[in-house]
């Protein structure tokens, strides 16, 4: 089965080429967003930490954290997006 040529090029553009940038880019974005959630929860038991705030620090597992961000990302690798 061969493909026209009209269907590999949109306005001159390959179109194979042009998938494969969008998909990197989408998967950089997603990666950046899970770092900044795991970096913005560890900021705040950082803070509680420096003020002795032992109390909420127990509150903050980290544990959890890490479990739910790691299968926030096998979730998006099933999808495909990384």
């Amino acid at each position: 089965m061969n493909m026209r040529s009209e269907s590999k090029e949109v306005y001159g553009v390959s179109v194979l080429p042009v998938l494969a940038v969008l998909h990197q880019i989408r998967r950089w974005w997603v990666l950046r967003d899970l770092k900044d959630h795991w970096n913005s929860r560890h900021k705040v038991i950082r803070i509680c930490r420096s003020r002795g705030w032992d109390d909420h620090i127990r509150f903050q597992n980290i544990e959890w954290q890490y479990f739910m961000t790691r299968a926030t990302a096998e979730r998006y690798q099933r999808e495909g997006v990384i």
